[in-house]
């Protein structure tokens, strides 16, 4: 009993801030405790020594007592405690970020656990999957944390059920799975509201925002960071509450007590004035906790409205980026249509040139064609000769139309192509306009099942 009320004592200063006088009373225990033979008690107290060296930042001594303990919990060869040592000693590797250390010491506590032992199953699980978010491997990290989840429900360890869903929403947010990132985030929110813990809940609207901060959704995750620096500010005031209360207590009491000591008389005078001094060393204790706290918190407070400041300057980044690729884009647009419509008015003279040369060279071979009277063979074979070097391939391309046409059909078919009304072909066949309107209406019955719905549009396709 000696050995843990020492240790006891030991945790107190550390509490206090008296880290000397920790370690000097954690070692008397550790004497003890050898003295007695007590492989376990001894294990303990080691264990409790290297996270004294932990929490002061003092790495290699927290490493080289959890070994001890590690050693001493083998000799007890009691199994729960081997795996605690374990434990305790992955939290030092995994601090100064030699994960992969952490996790081999993890898994070979898992080797020492009884399989009913779910606290401490979910716990090292827990840590596993913590070291691998931090190398990056996301989907273990998950997988692992997971497994915790598991276990925990098997534990009834319910209020912790949060810390898991926030690890595995920031292990779905390195894999860049924002919807599951924010379930998972979401749910932690929930059980830190569940359990009205405002440090928990501070702490997943951090987890929120740098969700929406990794998705660019900016105004989120600044509307986020701003709900936990809000209650940060209320913790900050019960803090101070807390502790003006606590140190107005004791300045009461002393100052009942040195009334009291006043109350006696002169021969208690030294005592008064002692008990005096007390009372001002007290105040100027409370008074530079004060100033403490209230610097850490003021700088903890700057550091939070920096980031905001630097949101805001990032959404307006984000805002001037986007509008210099939409004018890039409109530009590179307007600059393409531009060239378009320019290229198009070029192909454009370009054809009305040609077709004016075309027109040019073609008007006395039409005028030609035109003034022909097609009265006898003679007649066509030379309208024919000069309506193809007008219209070259035409009458092969009527004679590939599987329509059997007669010569007469072809010479009606011909002139209509040159635009002649029934007139103008009578004129030239040496025949009756009535006669070019029933040979156009013979024609258009041959053509019934094709395509063309009339003699000049057949005329004009070909």
């Amino acid at each position: 009993m000696e050995s843990k009320s020492l240790k006891r004592v030991g945790d107190n200063f550390l509490s206090s801030g008296d880290f000397d006088k920790a370690v000097q009373f954690t070692l008397q225990a550790i004497d003890l405790s050898l003295t007695l033979n007590d492989p376990t008690l001894t294990s303990h107290n080691y264990s409790g020594l290297a996270e004294m060296y932990r929490l002061w930042d003092q790495y290699k001594l927290a490493i080289t007592y959890n070994e001890l303990a590690l050693q001493y919990a083998k000799i007890s060869g009691e199994e729960d405690a081997i795996a605690k040592a374990y434990n305790n000693l992955s939290a030092v590797l995994g601090e100064i970020g030699r994960n992969k250390d952490a996790i081999d010491s993890l898994q070979k506590g898992l080797t020492f656990l009884r399989s009913d032992n779910y606290f401490a199953i979910a716990k090292l699980n827990s840590n596993i999957g913590f070291c691998y978010r931090n190398m990056g491997e996301f989907q273990k990290a998950i997988d692992y944390q997971r497994i915790a989840l598991k276990y925990k429900r098997e534990a009834k360890m319910l209020s912790s059920l949060g810390y898991t869903f926030g690890s595995i929403g920031r292990a779905y947010l390195g894999l860049n799975m924002y919807d599951s990132a924010i379930y998972y985030v979401a749910k932690e929110v929930n059980e830190a509201k569940k359990y009205k813990n405002i440090h928990n809940i501070k702490d997943t609207y951090v987890h929120y925002g740098e969700v929406f901060e990794q998705m660019g959704k900016i105004d989120s995750a600044y509307h986020y960071l701003n709900l936990s620096l809000n209650l940060k500010d209320s913790i900050y005031r019960v803090e101070v509450e807390t502790q003006t209360l606590l140190y107005q207590r004791k300045y009461d009491l002393s100052k009942k007590e040195n009334e009291i000591a006043r109350l006696k008389g002169e021969q208690l005078l030294n005592k008064a004035t002692q008990k005096n001094t007390i009372i001002i060393l007290l105040s100027l204790l409370v008074f530079s906790v004060l100033l403490l706290v209230l610097y850490r918190y003021r700088s903890s407070k700057n550091e939070q409205k920096r980031k905001v400041i630097e949101l805001k300057l990032k959404a307006k980044e984000v805002e001037e980026v986007r509008n210099k690729e939409e004018l890039k884009s409109f530009t590179k647009d307007l600059v393409a249509k531009n060239k378009a419509i320019r290229d198009l008015n070029e192909q454009l003279a370009l054809k009305e040139n040609q077709i004016s040369e075309f027109r040019n060279s073609k008007t006395q071979e039409l005028k030609e064609l035109n003034d022909i009277r097609i009265l006898t063979d003679e007649d066509w074979k030379r309208f024919k000769l000069l309506f193809e070097k007008v219209y070259p391939g035409f009458f092969n391309r009527l004679n590939a139309i599987e329509l059997n046409f007669s010569k007469g059909e072809k010479r009606l078919l011909a002139l209509t192509r040159l635009d002649m009304d029934n007139q103008q072909i009578a004129d030239a066949l040496g025949i009756s306009a009535e006669s070019v309107s029933k040979s156009k209406s013979r024609l258009k019955k041959k053509m019934s099942k094709t395509q063309y719905q009339s003699v000049e549009e057949l005329a004009n396709s070909i």
